[in-house]
C-alpha cells in the first residue's frame, strides 16, 4: 500500500507566512502540519509515501529527510510548473504503481482510522472512496451530494443537479482511497482532480463510494482556520491523533 501527500501548493490563503514557509511546515502543537497525514497513513501500515512540491520544495524535502528514521520512504514528485491536485497527481504516478493507493492534502488535521476507510472501500468495489465530513454554513467548500443509503457520492459542488433526501450539509474532507484506473482520466496539466477525475467519473455512472467521518477533522487552509487548529490541539489532546515525530522548522508570531 502507498500513498500521496499534496503539498505542492502555493498557501496563497496564508499569506504572509507561506511568504517563506510553505504551508506544509507552518507549526501546529510543535509538528509541522504535514506530520499529521503522514501519521495517518503510517498507521495505516503504509510505508512508501510520495509528496508532489512546487512551492519552496527545497524546504520540504529537508524536513522529510527524518522519515527514513520512522519507518516512511518518502519520495518527492517535483512540478516545474504548478499542476494542482489532477495534474500533480497524475505525474506522481510512476510512484504509486499499479495499486490501490491513498491520496490526502497536507493540510488536513484528522483523527480518522485509515485502515477502516480502507476496508471500506475495498468491500465497496469503487473506483475511488471519498472521506466525508458534516460542515454546516461553511460555504468556502464545495458541497457534496451523498446517497446515505448506497454510500455512493451522487454530485459534487452541484455541477450534475442531483438531489437526495439527505439533509446533511456534507464536504470532501481531502482525504480519499483510489484505484490506479483513476489515471485513465488524468493529464499532466493544471487541474483539479475534482475537474479530472471525479466529475467526469460521476457522469459515467462510476461508484464513487462516500466515508463519513464523524470525528475531529480541519484543514489549515486559511489563516481563520490554521489559528483554530493550533488552538484545538493545544487545549485537546486526541488519542487518535499520531503525527510522525518531526519538529516544526520555526515557530510563527500567531496568536492560537
Amino acid at each position: 500500500m502507498r500513498a500521496m501527500i499534496l503539498a505542492a501548493g502555493l498557501g496563497t490563503r496564508l499569506l504572509p507566512y507561506t511568504k517563506t514557509l510553505p504551508k506544509s511546515l507552518l507549526p501546529v502543537n510543535g509538528k509541522p502540519l504535514i506530520a499529521y497525514p503522514l501519521g495517518l497513513v503510517k498507521e495505516a501500515g503504509v510505508k512508501d509515501v510520495v509528496v508532489n512540491v512546487f512551492h519552496l520544495a527545497d524546504q520540504i524535502e529537508s524536513a522529510l529527510k527524518l522519515c527514513s528514521n520512522m519507518g516512511l520512504n518518502v519520495s518527492f514528485s517535483r512540478e516545474q510548473n504548478l499542476l494542482e491536485t489532477g495534474g500533480g497527481l497524475s505525474n506522481a504516478q510512476r510512484f504509486l504503481g499499479n495499486e490501490t493507493f491513498f491520496l490526502l492534502n497536507s493540510d488536513v488535521v484528522c483523527d480518522i482510522d485509515l485502515k477502516h476507510v480502507l476496508e471500506t472501500h475495498i468491500r465497496s468495489g469503487a473506483i475511488a472512496t471519498m472521506v466525508l465530513v458534516e460542515r454546516e454554513g461553511r460555504s468556502q467548500y464545495a458541497p457534496v451530494v451523498w446517497d446515505p443509503r448506497s454510500k455512493h457520492v451522487k454530485d459534487l459542488r452541484g455541477e450534475l443537479g442531483v438531489r437526495t433526501k439527505c439533509s446533511r450539509s456534507l464536504v470532501f474532507a481531502g482525504i480519499q482511497v483510489m484505484e490506479p484506473a483513476v489515471f485513465d482520466y488524468l493529464l499532466k496539466r493544471k487541474e483539479s482532480i475534482i475537474d479530472a477525475f471525479y466529475l467526469p467519473a460521476l457522469r459515467e455512472g462510476r461508484h464513487i463510494h462516500g466515508y463519513l467521518h464523524s470525528g475531529y477533522w480541519a484543514d489549515a487552509g486559511t489563516v481563520q482556520d490554521y489559528v483554530r487548529v493550533r488552538s484545538d490541539l493545544a487545549g485537546i489532546r486526541f488519542s487518535n491523533l499520531k503525527p510522525v515525530p518531526l519538529s516544526a522548522p520555526t515557530s510563527l508570531d500567531i496568536e492560537p
